[in-house]
């Protein structure tokens, strides 16, 4: 989700979303440094997109270990 709509915007996007999955991680890009949004798990800068990947990637193995975890207790 991109950060530079209007605050009620955003909130209302991501309740949205959680409303759909509560599970679901939502990780909002700024280009204002320092900028926060309401429920929001992570906010990125977008002037530092290697740090998007970094989290990306961390999810990604989160996800990765979890489903081995069910794979081996099914």
């Amino acid at each position: 989700m991109f950060v530079n709509s209007a605050p009620t915007q955003v909130e209302r996007t991501v309740r949205d979303l959680k409303a759909v999955r509560s599970d679901l991680p939502i990780v909002a890009i700024s280009p204002v440094s320092g900028r926060q949004a309401k429920d929001v798990d992570h906010v990125v800068s977008s002037y530092e997109p290697q740090l998007l990947l970094q989290l990306l990637a961390d999810f990604e193995a989160a996800t990765s270990e979890e489903d081995s975890f069910d794979n081996r207790i099914a």
